[in-house]
């Protein structure tokens, strides 16, 4: 089973298994609709409370509805460009809101409503492209049900309803990683480009490309050497198109990076261990109790990296230490659970973890149950991914 993705020599040098799109689009679906019965719901939910219980102010983000937070952001930009925004606003990276403006041309369909069409679109194909890949490296169909059941019904999945870029990232990132795994180098570099353009943390698709990229690389071609080189410069040369677009409005280079040093954000620069001493100690403060949670989400993503490392290919396991690396690097732990639920590798670790149907029928209902939970407190502006 999983023993097909650990560390082999060549990848699918024996003929991988085959499933159709339409497959894996019927693997995807269920989960798909599902979520989108219980996000919208649990918003209903969020504005009824609201108003039986007379909540003054009323929150802003239940007026917001599926754009509310980040979405909210991304819909002024597509409306309006950065300027409005002023220069915080280029923390938000641009492919995401400049294909909701381009949706927007259809008839009736306005930007924030273009934003959810393709944040959800992108979901769906997410879902597909992830069960391509598990069934491609496993041949486990369970496995894969498993791993897109987790990934679009998993809490912090809410995000993948709404209008945030993470459902655009999480397509072009399993996208570029299918195409490096089956060695179409030149369309795991255009991928891994667009996924730099959509969130900053795109650019560590450059770390799968290179472990993939040197995998075999004395046996081949000049012309087949330039594509693998292409495939690890791609999301670095996305990531600089966008720096310095910002340069020429700010004159930084590195500008959108350094706004989120913002307390409110992502914070200072500062060591792993640091970053988790303080989410531990704001465990057993009740005035932080919301941080402290985010203690065991790193714990849960740092038990989840163990099993990557045990059971899936070198490139998996590469690219979500550098994720996870990075994202602990932050003073702030803030939407760590968003940045885990995106680093897709983990979330086919913590699938094979449930293997028992019995156990994956508990586990999906609890999931479902806290996505609904979660979701609710999102749009009461209690709880922000």
């Amino acid at each position: 089973m999983p023993a097909a993705l650990r560390r082999e020599a060549a990848p699918f040098s024996v003929a991988p298994p085959r499933l159709s799109v339409a497959g894996a689009a019927r693997v995807a679906l269920v989960p798909w609709v599902l979520a989108r019965l219980v996000v919208p719901a649990a918003l209903a939910v969020a504005r009824h409370l609201a108003t039986e219980l007379s909540v003054t102010p009323r929150p802003v983000q239940l007026g917001q509805g599926l754009t509310g937070w980040d979405g909210a952001f991304y819909a002024d930009i597509a409306i309006a460009g950065y300027e409005p925004l002023g220069r915080d606003g280029y923390r938000f990276f641009p492919l995401f809101p400049l294909l909701g403006r381009a949706t927007a041309w259809l008839p009736g369909v306005d930007e924030r409503l273009a934003l959810l069409v393709v944040a959800n679109a992108a979901a769906l194909v997410a879902g597909c492209l992830l069960t391509l890949l598990v069934v491609r490296e496993t041949g486990d169909v369970g496995l894969a049900r498993r791993s897109v059941w987790l990934v679009l019904l998993a809490p912090p999945s809410a995000v993948l309803v709404m209008a945030y870029a993470e459902s655009l990232f999480l397509a072009l990132s399993i996208g570029a990683v299918l195409a490096l795994r089956t060695q179409r180098f030149v369309l795991a570099a255009a991928l891994g480009g667009l996924a730099a353009l959509t969130r900053p943390v795109g650019v560590l698709l450059a770390v799968p490309a290179l472990v993939e990229a040197v995998r075999g690389i004395t046996r081949t071609s000049r012309v087949a050497r330039a594509a693998r080189v292409m495939a690890v410069l791609g999301p670095l040369v996305g990531l600089l198109a966008y720096a310095w677009w910002v340069r020429g409005r700010t004159g930084d280079w590195w500008f959108a990076f350094r706004v989120q040093s913002d307390p409110a954000l992502r914070g200072d620069t500062v060591s792993p261990v640091t970053s988790l001493a303080d989410a531990a100690s704001a465990l057993f403060d009740g005035d932080e109790l919301g941080t402290g949670l985010h203690f065991v989400a790193a714990l849960a993503g740092l038990a989840l990296l163990v099993v990557a490392a045990r059971r899936l290919a070198v490139s998996y396991t590469a690219y979500a230490t550098v994720t996870i690396g990075v994202i602990l690097t932050a003073s702030s732990l803030n939407s760590f659970e968003r940045y885990l639920l995106v680093t897709f590798p983990l979330v086919i670790a913590a699938a094979m973890l449930v293997r028992r149907p019995a156990t994956e029928r508990v586990v999906m209902i609890l999931s479902t149950v806290a996505l609904f939970a979660l979701s609710t407190l999102m749009f009461s502006g209690v709880h922000v991914l």
